[in-house]
C-alpha cells in the first residue's frame, strides 16, 4: 500500500512541474509574441537619480546656489563681538534668533563672518 502510495506522490509531482514548466514556455512565448505584433515592450527608463529618485528641476536650482543672507548691522556686531570672545556656539543662536534662518544656514553665515566675509 504503501508503494502505491509512494507512486502516486511521484506522478502527481511530475504533473504538477511538467505544468509549471509548460506554463513558463506560454509565457514567454506569449510575451514574445506580444512585442512582435506591434506591441513594445516599455523600455527601461535612463537612470538619472539615486536609487530611482529623480530630483525636480526647481530642487536643484535651489540646493546649491542659494544666495548669501544679509545680516542686520546689529546682528553683524553682535556675531562679531560673540565670535571674538570665543563663542561660536551663541553667535549661530544669535544669527538664528534675529534672521529666522535654519540651524545649517546660521552656522554658514557665523562661519562666514569669522573667515572675514561680512556679508
Amino acid at each position: 500500500m504503501s508503494l502505491l502510495l509512494m507512486m502516486l506522490v511521484l506522478l502527481g509531482a511530475l504533473f504538477v512541474i511538467g505544468a509549471g514548466a509548460a506554463l513558463v514556455a506560454w509565457i514567454i512565448r506569449h510575451i514574445q509574441s506580444g512585442s512582435a505584433a506591434g506591441h513594445p515592450l516599455p523600455s527601461p527608463q535612463e537612470e538619472t537619480g539615486v536609487g530611482g529618485y529623480t530630483p525636480l528641476p526647481e530642487a536643484l536650482a535651489t540646493t546649491h546656489a542659494q544666495p548669501a543672507p544679509q545680516l542686520p548691522d546689529q546682528t553683524l556686531a553682535r556675531v562679531r563681538e560673540l565670535l571674538a570672545r570665543g563663542n561660536s556656539a551663541e553667535a549661530v543662536r544669535a544669527v538664528r534668533a534675529d534672521t529666522g534662518l535654519d540651524a545649517h544656514r546660521a552656522q554658514e553665515a557665523v562661519s562666514r563672518i569669522r573667515d572675514g566675509d561680512s556679508s
